[in-house]
């Protein structure tokens, strides 16, 4: 059965699980039929157990006391939310993902509080700041204020000819200049809009006027 990411723990797998730890089935045995990973079940044998060994209506009320005894506290990612929210950074999910699967199973928990989770990790020695794609820090896109600067020579697209939105001749071109990072060089690209050809062409200095692709 392929793992289903999207679900917790019912009774009905509870159940299986208690028959085939009898069994002497192994974790990653149990794993495979029920959906779940290894660390789920491991998890659950050991947090879920009675006096009595594993029994699927025992685990099932300590679930749930341990469940409605978290409603009255402040929110924090401890148990089985922390089980989930570990093994989805382990996968490379971003906190903003996680937080929206877990809305859809009712678990409400902020991506905001995630990554507060991750650092209070890291600051324990632990590493899921590793598994963030960009190691504990929100992607933000630079603001960047855009240059007003024009090329001489250039023509503006509101006066382009109607002939040229139609596409119904070769040799109307477009140029687009693209900036390395911190100036670090130029490419020029040009596309031919009936042909849909498309040149790169690499630049060493800004041009400073508009550039006929004929001198290329």
């Amino acid at each position: 059965m392929p793992k289903n990411h999207y679900r917790r723990l019912c009774k009905a797998d509870r159940a299986v699980i208690e028959q085939m730890n009898k069994e002497g089935r192994s974790q990653d045995w149990i794993a495979a039929v029920i959906g779940f990973s290894q660390s789920t079940i491991s998890k659950e044998l050991s947090r879920n157990r009675g006096l009595r060994g594993y029994r699927h209506k025992q685990a099932q009320g300590f679930a749930t006391r341990r469940k409605e005894s978290k409603r009255s506290r402040p929110r924090k990612i401890v148990g089985e939310l922390q089980d989930e929210v570990e093994e989805r950074l382990m996968r490379k999910h971003s906190p903003e993902q996680i937080s929206g699967a877990l809305a859809r199973l009712n678990e409400h928990v902020s991506h905001e509080t995630i990554y507060k989770h991750v650092e209070v990790n890291k600051d324990a020695g632990g590493d899921l700041w590793r598994q963030l794609r960009i190691n504990n820090r929100k992607r933000r896109r630079p603001r960047v204020k855009a240059s007003r600067e024009r090329i001489a020579g250039r023509t503006g697209l509101e006066k382009r000819p109607k002939a040229v939105e139609r596409r119904s001749r070769f040799g109307d071109w477009e140029a687009d200049l693209i900036e390395g990072r911190k100036g670090s060089g130029f490419l020029l690209s040009l596309y031919e809009r009936k042909s849909r050809l498309g040149r790169l062409v690499k630049l060493e200095t800004k041009p400073q006027r508009f550039i006929n692709f004929r001198e290329i």
